[in-house]
């Protein structure tokens, strides 16, 4: 362990962004680990879509409504367990909440590999969605504990990465899976991946609260209290209720936009994960096998979107201006997409889009950790994930009927299109909500 901070402490992070000791970010790395895995799980179902014998095996041939459903559902559960859970990371630490969502997913994952009908199908996909609830509003905890405001960007956008690094890694490692033992074996494979990784490093190198680590420097642990404030060092205000947690957090300035443009954020990504392997083969004609990579440039690029916007904001002290951006951006790029009739010039719009619309999650969730006070982070990511989550469950779905009822993928990729323009148009008015708040001095400096 002693190694392992020597290491940390040796990186070639900016001093004056960074304080002392950078042990710090190791949970960053652990949390980009578990949001990898939690992302394999949740979209290999995109993948098995785009598998005739997948297909035919559950019922699901000339269904597209259906086939909508597996997302939608797992998106609902999800949702409504972020309500439920939200703040519980706030009372009783993250740490027990992250290894419970982490057991519940690995469970979902060997129930849909045993799965001989779509019922139990969508059941595990329900449960699937419970564990992953369970997990992100904790996730948002960690990150207000251990690092400043102004190291927020970074801090978030490195996990983040586990939402494109997934999809990078789940396209062509499905593809081959499937092709080589069938789709059972892909359910099984990161059932595998929660018991045997994410859950040892969580118990293993998490801990609630930097003072409890015993790889963060004594000069780090100062720093973090210094700058993290008491939340850092302690669980809040435990004995308020639900009603008066929600109308400090309404409170909160430009909070019912905030919501409103992570569920449009939401409604491009999800749409995204379900739909675009199946598009290329079916809409665009590729092979089973070329959509398997040429489906994963769109979150290469979303990688570099990331990072730009995660340290970039941190560097300039700015969230919003990369938001609008990033939807301004999105919106153009799909619209290009859905009326191009190249199939890889498509394909290449499609990864330009998502590497746009990348720079908002980059930034996204520091900004609501910099307005709010750290007792409220869990209840907060809570209440936007699951407002966020419940109407993005109708995008898979309704793009679903859309294909159906149109006979084309040109509605549903206009459907996204259209999505990203409702973001950049609140991502206006957020641009000028930040530029008030900086002035009048309740926003952290430095971001």
């Amino acid at each position: 362990m002693q190694k392992l901070t020597r290491i940390l402490n040796s990186a070639n992070l900016n001093p004056a962004l960074t304080g002392p000791g950078h042990g710090r970010y190791l949970l960053t790395g652990i949390l980009l680990v578990v949001f990898t895995i939690h992302y394999l799980q949740r979209i290999n179902i995109g993948v098995l879509l785009a598998d005739p014998k997948f297909l035919l095996d559950m019922g699901l041939i000339g269904e597209p409504g259906k086939q909508g459903m597996l997302m939608t559902l797992f998106l609902l559960a999800y949702a409504l367990t972020n309500f439920g859970t939200g703040s519980l990371g706030d009372r009783f630490g993250p740490r027990r909440l992250m290894l419970l969502g982490v057991l519940v997913g690995g469970a979902a994952m060997l129930l849909g590999g045993a799965a001989a009908a779509f019922g139990t199908l969508l059941l595990a996909r329900v449960l699937l969605g419970i564990g992953h609830g369970i997990h992100y509003p904790n996730h948002g905890v960690f990150i207000r504990r251990w690092f400043p405001s102004w190291e927020r960007g970074k801090a978030n956008s490195i996990p983040s990465i586990g939402s494109n690094l997934g999809p990078i890694l789940a396209m062509p490692l499905f593809t081959v899976v499937t092709l080589t033992w069938g789709w059972k074996m892909s359910f099984y494979l990161m059932a595998g991946a929660a018991f045997l990784v994410a859950l040892p490093l969580i118990l293993l190198f998490i801990r609630d609260l930097p003072s409890e680590c015993s790889w963060i420097g004594d000069s780090e642990k100062e720093y973090l209290q210094e700058n993290v404030g008491q939340c850092a060092y302690g669980y809040g205000s435990k004995e308020k209720s639900l009603t008066v947690r929600t109308k400090e957090v309404l409170a909160t300035p430009q909070f019912i936009l905030l919501m409103v443009v992570y569920a449009a954020f939401l409604s491009i990504w999800f749409g995204l994960l379900t739909w675009l392997p199946q598009y290329l083969t079916l809409a665009r004609g590729l092979s089973f096998k070329t959509m398997g990579y040429i489906a994963s440039l769109p979150y290469v690029l979303g990688i570099a979107g990331l990072l730009l916007a995660g340290f970039g904001s941190d560097r300039i002290g700015r969230r919003a201006p990369f938001a609008l951006c990033a939807f301004t951006g999105a919106a153009l790029f799909l619209f290009g997409a859905a009326i191009t009739e190249n199939s890889y010039l498509c394909a290449l719009l499609i990864a330009a889009g998502t590497g746009m619309i990348s720079l908002f999650i980059g930034v996204f969730w520091a900004m609501v950790q910099n307005r709010l006070p750290g007792h409220l982070v869990g209840f907060a990511t809570g209440l936007i994930s699951g407002v966020g989550n419940l109407f993005s469950a109708l995008t898979p779905v309704a793009i679903g009927f859309l294909i159906q009822f149109f006979h084309s993928y040109f509605a549903g990729i206009l459907y996204l299109a259209g999505s990203g323009l409702v973001g950049a148009l609140c991502s206006i008015a957020l641009v000028r909500g930040e530029t008030r708040l900086l002035k009048a001095k309740l926003l952290p400096d430095r971001g």
